[in-house]
């Protein structure tokens, strides 16, 4: 299941919203959204984004129930694109249970939790940790602030990357990040599939444009790698490939090891 997810591309989600029902929501629980259709979730209008209240599509397949857990069921067979507005700064648990794409923007809050089979979108969001698991490709547009991981099967993309801690883990050919300022992010990539020549033919690609703070980036296959503009400590460990970093400032520990 997780190869047709990953091999499927991001859908456009259409801005198009016919309806919404206004659902009162507890304010002392954290939210919990689990679906199967496409999602598309992010905050109330500014000027109602402290009420105790959610928005969502009509015709969406949800159900509220305790005040916090929007669920929908399977044997439903929800296809259509669910939209939900949440209200702000609260705890976010998403679950994507089918390989339909899911985006979550414009919110700030706490903690947030995401594990989704089909491909996720993400942009414009603040929290003090927002953990990520998936089976597709992972794409952050507008910046991502607060401790960061990804972990995905396919490949990441990324604009800006703000955080005390960011870990990045992927298994698809490519992670490409436009700018990326933490204090400390370590990079992996996941083992591949394939025959070690198929493998050696093909190798990743790993791009950071500009990349602040103390770097661990791990590949055990390989790989090119470049980093446009570098700043801080960086240690680099690859099978296979070319390095390419281009020192922008002070760096005191630069360690490439490259077999």
């Amino acid at each position: 299941m997780f190869a047709g997810c990953a091999r499927r591309a991001f859908a456009i989600l259409s801005p198009k919203i016919a309806k919404f029902s206004i659902l009162s929501i507890d304010p002392s629980k954290k939210l919990v959204i689990k679906a199967y259709s496409p999602i598309k979730i992010s905050c109330l209008p500014s000027d109602q984004a402290d009420d105790p209240c959610a928005f969502l599509s009509d015709d969406s397949g949800f159900v509220l129930e305790d005040g916090s857990v929007f669920s929908q069921s399977l044997t439903s067979n929800p296809t259509k694109l669910a939209h939900i507005q949440l209200p702000a700064k609260r705890d976010v648990d998403i679950f994507q249970n089918s390989c339909a794409p899911s985006s979550f923007y414009n919110y700030e809050g706490s903690k947030a939790n995401i594990k989704a089979l089909g491909p996720l979108i993400l942009g414009k969001l603040k929290f003090s940790t927002l953990r990520i698991k998936c089976a597709a490709d992972v794409q952050c547009d507008g910046y991502i602030q607060g401790n960061l991981s990804i972990e995905t099967s396919g490949s990441i993309y990324a604009n800006n990357l703000i955080g005390e801690v960011c870990e990045l883990n992927f298994g698809g050919p490519k992670c490409h990040v436009q700018s990326a300022y933490c204090e400390k992010m370590t990079l992996k990539a996941l083992p591949l599939v394939g025959t070690p020549e198929s493998i050696e033919k093909n190798p990743l690609n790993i791009h950071f444009g500009t990349l602040r703070g103390h770097a661990d980036i791990e590949v055990e296959e390989a790989a090119n790698t470049d980093i446009g503009s570098f700043e801080g400590s960086l240690r680099i460990r690859q099978r296979l490939g070319n390095v390419a970093v281009h020192l922008a400032g002070v760096c005191p520990l630069l360690e490439i090891d490259v077999a």
